[in-house]
């Protein structure tokens, strides 16, 4: 998650496609759960997507400024987050 996160271009439209796979998979173990049911009531819960998408908000809300080369790349310079 921290290596994709930090090469992606636009961190909201990660993070919306992360809200979505994870609704789309509550809907899916729903739909499983519902109609295969197990016969000793064991039920299907993954929640992959929801920890991601848990995990980038984290991330996205306390990362510090990113550090980025400018030039050849010997003299960083600050980047502010948008």
């Amino acid at each position: 998650m921290a290596e994709g996160f930090s090469h992606i271009h636009d961190r909201k439209a990660y993070l919306k496609r992360l809200y979505i796979a994870s609704v789309l998979m509550s809907v899916g173990n729903d739909l499983i759960n519902s109609y295969l049911p197990h016969p000793n009531g064991a039920m299907v819960i993954n929640g992959m997507f929801a920890t991601l998408f848990i995990v980038g908000l984290y991330m996205e809300k306390n990362s510090p400024a990113r550090i980025c080369a400018c030039g050849s790349g010997q003299n960083p310079c600050m980047i502010k987050r948008p």
